[in-house]
């Protein structure tokens, strides 16, 4: 997932090598600083509805919005002072934040308002994703893999025995039966688990690397992830052997 320092950066020329704005006659077109607000705080995870609604989430409970593509930025009340590090949009109205002790958050008007839904754990939860408004999955710390099959009304742990990492980073389903959790193992070794049955049993499918900190895939078959010392893996098999 993605993760912010206090704006929205990256690279474009100026004397810290971002320009304040967009605008300026010798802006290059390329990324620039919006400044959203000054929180002061780390923003962890970021999501664009579309092209003028994104909301970022971030440390103490920090949530930011914009609905003019960045114009101008709006601070939700989250209800919590715990960190957020993964937010998730699956339409326009509604998405979940999840974070430190377990918390999970819920809108259903585009991130103007946000609830706090019952997780059952006080795992760090590090991401989320939902493949409809009603079935979707956390992962975290302590091997934790959550699900819900409505909207997060309920969620429940998934403990498959042959779960042995220390930490999920990410987690990314192409539907409601097939998805992949990635993360660390023991002695810092990558990890890659998949289900075929939306959580219930999951296969590990070993990489002798580093760990993975973020998955993503374009169909059942092409994905990539990507962690530490540079690593970059593609599948073109769902992670099976050829």
């Amino acid at each position: 997932m993605a993760c912010v320092l206090l704006a929205l950066l990256s690279y474009s020329c100026g004397d810290d090598g971002v320009k304040p704005n967009g605008n300026g006659a010798d802006a290059d077109p390329g990324w620039f600083r919006q400044h959203p607000l000054p929180t002061g705080e780390f923003l962890e995870g970021v999501h664009a509805v579309d092209a003028d609604t994104v909301v970022c989430v971030g440390s103490a409970g920090t949530i930011i919005r914009t609905t003019d593509g960045g114009t101008t930025w709006t601070l939700p009340a989250s209800g919590t002072s715990n960190s957020l590090y993964s937010v998730f949009f699956v339409d326009a109205n509604t998405g979940w934040a999840v974070g430190s002790g377990g918390i999970i958050l819920r809108t259903i008007d585009g991130g103007a308002t946000w609830a706090s839904q019952s997780s059952g754990t006080s795992a760090r939860l590090n991401a989320v994703f939902f493949v409809d408004t009603n079935t979707g999955w956390a992962v975290g710390s302590e091997e934790t893999i959550l699900s819900t099959i409505d909207g997060g009304a309920t969620w429940v742990e998934l403990s498959p025995a042959t779960i042995v990492p220390r930490r999920f980073n990410d987690v990314f389903f192409v539907d409601a039966n097939t998805g992949w959790a990635v993360g660390v193992g023991y002695y810092s070794k990558g990890t890659i688990h998949k289900t075929a049955n939306g959580g219930a049993t999951w296969a590990p499918q070993n990489i002798p690397t580093p760990f993975i900190r973020s998955v993503f895939f374009v169909d059942a078959n092409t994905g990539w992830t990507v962690g530490e010392r540079g690593t970059i893996l593609k599948t073109t098999t769902g992670g099976e052997p050829k």
